[in-house]
């Protein structure tokens, strides 16, 4: 094996930790909270001026209002945080027709990645018997970007309320609603316990369409609506849970409860030029209530584990946003706060010990230190320069207290391969410090 070199365990714990603190306090600095407020109470009135304001990392928070304008948000890692989902307001009223343009109709365009919206909702108030117009195309939310997650929002329209365009994205306890194809587009996008409602457009026989998937060619995973409630005021058995629009699509309604408006033939083609939902991954798994039927086409129990709101969502980077229905119970970290530098002890057991105490002053205790210092893998060299030193803390450093799938983790950087930056990793690489791979 290669020449090793070796310094104290203990100080470069500490060493490890003064560099943390140091990147904590950073990042501190460099986020902010910006408050908008209709009555001038915060430090903008609309929302839009916030968010130019806004740089990537920053949090949003909206007072209670109805805020009419339109916004675009492009910046990515921005957070948009309402103070109630009923109160917080934002709407307009363009349409597709008028404008040419879905994106242009929206009256929330999210081209950016890492967005993240809370307690927010979203109206496209566009009345077609207002104008001339012969479409009623009107879209609340136009989503383009990677790894976007709406909890506790609610988003209102008509015709295409929601325009998933492209990316990931993760609804959790949400309120949607519309008539024809209401949720719709490429995206791989799961709806995580959230209501789907219908609005009647007064007819006996066809009120809608709920979802219509466009899936890309060559992509896994469309739609996954799990264990979601689809609700309506139309007429029974007069809404069809999806119609094919182009490409590939992909939808599932897993475990949903199913209203009465529900029709027995749920799956339609859009046009005479679209694929045919028979030949389609556009199917059901364990739906009850009165628009359940499984005589549809159902997913075949033996690839349930296949189609599960994790697999929807990992990617190539194992992002996991959700925020319920987990079945494995989740990798404890350690949080680190603006507390007194901690006291670490490490004793003589078979497997280091370390307490975390609030004293002022660190003590570093070390016993035990003929045990050989273990060979270096070549993962744990990060920067893969041949040689554990500081340029591996700082990596380290920078992704500490980070997890699988938020923008700070690095996967190189989690040696125990558990999901977490946290106080293991730091242990792995204090005590690989200075050695070499030769």
């Amino acid at each position: 094996m290669g020449r090793i070199r070796k310094i104290s365990l203990g100080l470069t714990i500490g060493m490890v930790f003064q560099v943390i603190s140091g990147m904590a306090l950073m990042n501190r600095a460099e986020a902010a909270t910006l408050v908008v407020a209709k009555d001038g109470s915060g430090s903008y009135k609309t929302v839009q001026s916030a968010i130019n304001a806004a740089k990537s990392g920053d949090t949003i928070q909206i007072k209670n209002g109805v805020y009419s304008e339109q916004i675009t948000v492009t910046t990515s890692n921005i957070r948009l945080v309402g103070q109630s989902k009923d109160g917080t307001v934002i709407t307009a009223s363009n349409y597709q027709e008028a404008t040419g343009d879905a994106e242009k109709a929206s009256t929330a365009d999210i081209s950016a990645s890492n967005f993240y919206a809370e307690n927010i909702t979203f109206v496209n108030a566009f009345n077609k018997d207002s104008t001339t117009s012969t479409q009623d195309q009107a879209q609340a939310l136009f989503s383009k970007g990677d790894k976007q997650v709406y909890s506790n929002c609610a988003f209102k329209g008509h015709q295409d309320t929601i325009y998933n365009y492209s990316g990931r994205q993760y609804f959790y306890n949400c309120y949607v609603e519309g008539d024809v194809d209401f949720i719709y587009g490429p995206a791989t996008v799961v709806f995580d316990k959230c209501e789907i409602y219908s609005i009647t457009r007064g007819s006996s026989s066809n009120n809608g369409y709920v979802c219509a998937p466009a899936t890309l060619a060559g992509v896994t995973y469309g739609y996954l609506f799990y264990k979601c409630k689809l609700t309506s005021n139309c007429a029974a058995k007069t809404v069809k849970l999806g119609r094919a629009w182009k490409n590939e699509p992909k939808a599932l309604y897993r475990e949903c409860e199913l209203g009465a408006h529900i029709a027995d033939e749920a799956w339609i083609k859009m046009s005479s030029t679209s694929p045919d939902p028979a030949n389609l991954d556009m199917f059901e798994y364990k739906n009850t209530g009165a628009g359940a039927n499984t005589s549809r086409k159902q997913l075949d129990p033996s690839k349930e584990a296949n189609y599960t709101m994790a697999k929807y969502l990992a990617g190539s980077d194992n992002w996991n946003p959700i925020i319920s229905g987990t079945t494995s119970t989740p990798t404890p970290t350690i949080k680190i706060t603006n507390t007194p530098t901690p006291t670490i002890k490490v004793t003589s057991t078979p497997t280091p010990t370390i307490k975390i105490t609030d004293t002022p002053t660190p003590t570093i205790k070390i016993t035990n230190t003929a045990t050989p210092t273990p060979t270096l893998k070549s993962n744990e060299d990060i920067n893969g320069d041949g040689v554990v030193n500081m340029s591996d803390v700082i990596l380290i450093a920078q992704a500490f207290n980070s997890v699988s799938g938020s923008e700070a983790y690095n996967i190189k950087c989690d040696l125990d391969k558990n999901g977490a930056i946290n106080m293991a990793d730091v242990i792995i690489i204090a005590a690989k410090f200075n050695q070499t791979i030769s």
